[in-house]
């Protein structure tokens, strides 16, 4: 997505990403929740650019991507970076450090594989050792599934210590959260429970 991001700012004659960028990258990219929960609410790609004062064009042939249009990556980063969500295999959107330490020794020419070859850290290696190590208890474990009971009582349990730390840095009180989850609720039973 923010490849896509680039490309609006790119087209937009910009040399950064703005957020206007990454609004308009998500209704390219197209099929993420972000743009489903929009457009449930009437917000489409072509009312966005017309609020922008654009127009919605689509041209046929993009300008290459320049990896050095996004300030402090370097060329090498966003490789490495790539190859790392292609890691991740079937879940790209989850990447662990395991798949980012996969994609610095693939990207032979840069700095840190030749430190890590140095090391006598080899790709095989790091595959052998993931195969055995278990990332529950991690930094890189994905976060428990919300358990969700309907009875009398909503009672919502998301076992995600990010989120949590998040939400304490709000600075918002238990009350004004629970607002905050009871009108998405509401929304919810309004728009007949269907996503």
């Amino acid at each position: 997505m923010l490849e896509l991001s680039l490309r609006e700012a790119l087209s937009a004659g910009r040399s950064a990403i703005e957020p206007e960028h990454l609004l308009l990258g998500l209704f390219r990219e197209g099929d993420g929740v972000g743009v489903l929960l929009l457009r449930e609410r009437g917000v489409t790609g072509e009312l966005v650019r017309s609020q922008l004062g654009g127009v919605l064009t689509r041209s046929p042939r993009w300008r290459p991507f320049r990896p050095h249009a996004i300030p402090g990556l370097s060329a090498g980063g966003l490789r490495v970076i790539a190859e790392a969500r292609r890691a991740a295999g079937r879940n790209p959107s989850t990447v662990g450090t395991q798949h980012l330490l996969l994609g610095i020794l693939a990207e032979t020419d840069g700095v840190a594989a030749r430190i890590l070859e140095r090391l006598g850290v080899t790709r095989e290696a790091v595959e052998a050792a993931m195969a055995d190590v278990d990332v529950a208890g991690t930094s890189d474990a994905p976060p428990s599934a919300p358990e969700v009971e309907l009875g009398d009582e909503v009672l919502i349990k998301v076992p995600d210590p990010a989120l949590t730390r998040r939400l304490k840095a709000t600075g918002r009180t238990p009350a004004e959260i629970a607002d905050v989850v009871r009108k998405a609720l509401d929304d919810l039973a309004e728009g007949g429970g269907t996503h």
